[in-house]
């Protein structure tokens, strides 16, 4: 195991990203909900799950900011996201500062691909950050007993209009790095995702319907 740093944290959690909001861009999958139960019954985990576990994605542009206490104004970024099952997570960024960044398996590449630096690790290595990897990943493919063993989940709303929050069991990760994770969606697609981080700082990321 090796020692763990919050930068290196900090681009794992960017990946993460990836995966979920993929999920942004995914077909909509038929729900096996009648009209009148969709209105009247609570959207549950196993109705969320189910429709995550059908879905297919495609590559889709995103706009992401982030709020800082160390920067004077929030950061925007954009580019593009994509999910390969079962485990390939990427996320492409455009501006400000053109980068790569890929999760298959076990291990991360992050590529600067402006000044042509590329750096990999696994991330057995880091078990805090694979906890946080493996329960995005368990998200998409539907799993929910992976995902509760990685996260406290609760879930709100209807079918039409639900909202998500992930609160990680482990207490180092929530001590350190990320105390809470917010999703809010319709049906099988994800509208908004915030990320709320242990230093006070978070991101808000949201699909555009054209790449700008």
């Amino acid at each position: 195991m090796k020692p763990f740093k919050r930068g290196r944290f900090a681009l794992i959690a960017h990946l993460a990203l990836v995966g979920m909001t993929s999920v942004l861009a995914a077909q909509s999958v038929a729900c096996d909900l009648s009209p009148v139960t969709q209105q009247r019954e609570p959207w549950t985990l196993e109705q969320f799950a189910d429709l995550m576990g059908k879905a297919t994605f495609h590559q889709t542009p995103y706009e992401e900011t982030h709020v800082s206490q160390i920067l004077t104004e929030p950061l925007l970024s954009k580019g593009t996201l994509s999910f390969t099952r079962p485990s390939r997570l990427e996320k492409h960024v455009f501006s400000p500062h053109e980068e790569r960044y890929v999760i298959e398996g076990g291990s991360l590449l992050w590529e600067d691909i402006v000044n042509g630096t590329i750096k990999e690790l696994l991330l057995e290595d880091y078990p805090v950050l694979l906890s946080f990897v493996e329960g995005f990943r368990a998200v998409l493919a539907g799993d929910l007993s992976t995902l509760n063993n990685w996260f406290t989940l609760n879930l709100s709303g209807s079918l039409n209009n639900w909202n998500l929050t992930l609160t990680p069991r482990d207490e180092e990760m929530i001590r350190q790095f990320v105390t809470a994770i917010r999703f809010t969606g319709k049906e099988g697609k994800i509208t908004g995702i915030e990320i709320q981080e242990a230093s006070g700082d978070h991101s808000i990321l949201t699909i555009t319907t054209e790449r700008k």
